[in-house]
């Protein structure tokens, strides 16, 4: 899982990705987060990790106010968004 920060944004947007925007002190955000790590490599997208407590500017800049909210980027644009923990068809539905 990669760290996105408001420095690695732009570039890791570019490519097809889901971002779980979360909180370290967040209990749904880390049962997401485990869900993902658990599954990952049998999907074919990358998964990056933001957490606002630190990168405030991108959860305004994508109107985050839901924990956790995942957001799948490509070619630096929203494709689709999914609130709260998701299971793994939701993931892969999500990519699909």
């Amino acid at each position: 899982m990669i760290e996105i920060t408001e420095e690695n944004f732009e570039k890791e947007t570019q490519k097809k990705i889901i971002i779980q925007f979360s909180s370290k002190g967040c209990g749904p955000c880390h049962i997401q987060r485990n869900i993902i790590e658990k599954n990952e490599y049998t999907m074919e997208v990358e998964y990056g990790y933001c957490d606002i407590d630190y990168s405030v500017s991108l959860a305004s800049q994508n109107n985050i106010q839901t924990l956790p909210t995942l957001i799948v980027f490509e070619n630096g644009k929203e494709l689709k968004r999914k609130l709260g923990v998701q299971n793994i068809n939701s993931l892969k539905e999500l990519v699909g």
